[in-house]
């Protein structure tokens, strides 16, 4: 029992000086994932800034070198969405889906894009038959599901 106390005593100290992590290439990793981070809070800025181009262009980026990271994939689907490219925000949270299938973030904004890419389609089938009451009907429910989804993001943003 002593020796093996001793022996967890030195694979602790190892790690924590860098012995194990370095011999097991975790340096790499952890530079890596760091590297992700400030690059995706980088874009992430840019966005906010409202440099869109810029944003897109890093999350693309990022995208390339760490395609299993479904977050950088989300933000370019909210860039896309922004600028009424809403077949590209969709393929692109798909894309964020089939490389982490578990991030609900993801589901939730393409239940959102669907029902924005609905209101289109109502759209234009008004633009075809002006009097169309059904596609009427249908057209207010989706514009007041989405007031209602606008209003509870609104809310739900920290202050």
């Amino acid at each position: 029992m002593k020796r093996l106390n001793r022996l967890i005593r030195i694979t602790l100290i190892a790690f924590w000086t860098g012995g194990i992590s370095h011999a097991f290439g975790l340096d790499d990793a952890l530079h890596s994932k760091s590297d992700a981070l400030t690059r995706f809070k980088h874009a992430t800025e840019l966005a906010q800034q409202d440099k869109d181009d810029e944003a897109g262009a890093a999350f693309e980026a990022l995208i390339a070198q760490y395609p299993e990271l479904p977050e950088p994939y989300n933000n370019l689907a909210a860039l896309h969405a922004k600028h009424g490219r809403l077949d590209a925000a969709r393929a692109t949270l798909e894309a964020a889906l089939e490389a982490h299938p578990d991030y609900a973030l993801a589901y939730q904004n393409l239940g959102r894009l669907y029902v924005q890419l609905a209101e289109r389609a109502y759209q234009r089938a008004l633009a075809l038959e002006p009097q169309n009451a059904r596609a009427k009907q249908m057209q207010q429910k989706i514009q007041s599901v989405l007031a209602s989804a606008t209003t509870a993001t609104t809310q739900s943003r920290p202050r």
